[in-house]
């Protein structure tokens, strides 16, 4: 995770008057689930034990906020995903179908955002068009 930043804890109002944010990139996100992912699937260590691996999707799974990745795919679809939220941002990531056979990784950030409802509209269309696009491709 080469371009991640962590500046300040979670809710740490000090450092969020001072600026300091927690900054990432899609690409280190996605590379943080697919370890996950492959930690799980493939019941071997990669960022952390099978076992703690699966937790992680565990925990993920039972994210109960489902308005951004998770409502752009087809109903049913089993998602663990993860939201970030805060003033200008609407993110999410997530792992499509983690314990099926083709499970896949889905990072979406978002910056400057003025209307989150077009915003959230936007993150569904993405993922719409991902899965499609790789449904497709699968079969």
């Amino acid at each position: 995770m080469l371009h991640t930043q962590l500046h300040r804890h979670f809710l740490d109002y000090t450092a969020i008057v001072r600026h300091s944010e927690n900054l990432s990139t899609p690409h280190d996100m996605g590379a943080l689930l697919y370890q996950i992912e492959r930690g799980s699937h493939e019941a071997i260590r990669t960022i952390a034990s099978p076992q703690s691996c699966r937790a992680m999707i565990d925990l993920m799974y039972q994210q109960e906020d489902r308005d951004k990745i998770p409502r752009g795919l087809p109903k049913g679809t089993p998602v663990a995903n993860k939201t970030g939220e805060i003033d200008g941002t609407r993110n999410d990531v997530a792992i499509v179908d983690p314990f099926g056979e083709a499970p896949y990784v889905l990072t979406v950030l978002t910056k400057e955002v003025r209307d989150y409802s077009q915003t959230l509209s936007a993150i569904r269309r993405i993922a719409r068009a991902v899965n499609g696009a790789l449904a497709s491709k699968w079969s």
